[in-house]
């Protein structure tokens, strides 16, 4: 949201912030975890050599790195995100990357401040979902979008699909005393459920809104290594425990550590999981 950008507002924008240092020193486990639905979210974008790409919730970089190489120097792609911490991390991605053609813009996804038609392809990998008025930032993205112009997102999908999230959340809530809610129902999730993402899609003006589905796992070398990665990562859950004592804090986490402890393997730990990624031209 990684949110009107990579977290849910300018609030959420802090706890997004506090993870950009983190976030990109597990790059390359996450691209790995996301390539093949990166590389589709790029293709159904029709992200090709001379685009002019959009970014939305960059966050650390990664995507618009992708999209970068893709467009070559006759492309251009513009980044942005609502966390200054993530701008950072994400220009000094493309500053090491020697990737001249990205340029990195601190902007809340909600209030696209930029000239209509100027874009070829919008896209966003795991960010919709945090926007708190996704309608306005999609009909932002649309109005930026040149005619025929082409929106392309990632999101999770449903919880038994993404047990990252499933099965992680109902333990915060145990040990903290909070109320469960429905995991459909958490911010990171809300998305998932059939037909949500193309209604959206289609309420803020997008033709041909489509849908797939993109199975993925996360592979490390243990548990351990997923547990580090969750406490210092994924602001979903983390931010669950906001508020928490440190011996709930404490308990939480070596629960979790236990469920985790399933996915190890004789090769590796490797936890399943599942993204949709909509796709909706202009």
């Amino acid at each position: 949201m990684r949110a009107s950008s990579s977290a849910d507002g300018n609030a959420g924008a802090d706890s997004w912030g506090t993870t950009a240092e983190a976030r990109r020193r597990w790059d390359s486990v996450r691209d790995a975890q996301l390539a093949p639905a990166t590389e589709l979210m790029l293709d159904l974008a029709g992200v090709r050599e001379g685009s002019r790409v959009l970014v939305v919730a960059a966050g650390a970089g990664a995507e618009a790195l992708a999209a970068a190489r893709r467009v070559g120097p006759t492309g251009s792609v513009l980044a942005t995100d609502v966390a200054p911490a993530m701008v950072r991390e994400a220009a000094d991605a493309g500053r090491e990357a020697g990737l001249t053609n990205l340029r990195v813009r601190l902007m809340d996804a909600e209030r696209l401040d930029l000239e209509p038609g100027s874009f070829d392809a919008v896209v966003s990998r795991l960010g919709l979902m945090f926007f708190p008025h996704l309608d306005r930032a999609l009909h932002g993205m649309r109005r930026v979008l040149a005619p025929g112009g082409k929106l392309a997102a990632i999101v999770y999908s449903s919880p038994e699909r993404n047990p990252i999230f499933s099965l992680l959340a109902p333990i915060v809530w145990r040990h903290t005393g909070a109320r469960p809610q429905p995991l459909t129902e958490l911010t990171v999730l809300r998305l998932g459920r059939p037909g949500v993402l193309e209604a959206a899609y289609r309420q803020a003006g997008f033709r041909d809104a489509r849908v797939r589905e993109v199975p993925i796992a996360l592979r490390l070398p243990s548990a351990t290594a997923c547990l580090q990665l969750v406490r210092e990562t994924v602001v979903p859950i983390t931010e669950l425990l906001i508020g928490a004592t440190q011996a709930e804090c404490a308990a939480t986490w070596a629960e979790v550590g236990q469920v985790l402890g399933q996915f190890d393997g004789p090769g590796g730990f490797e936890l399943p999981g599942e993204v949709l990624v909509g796709t909706g031209a202009k």
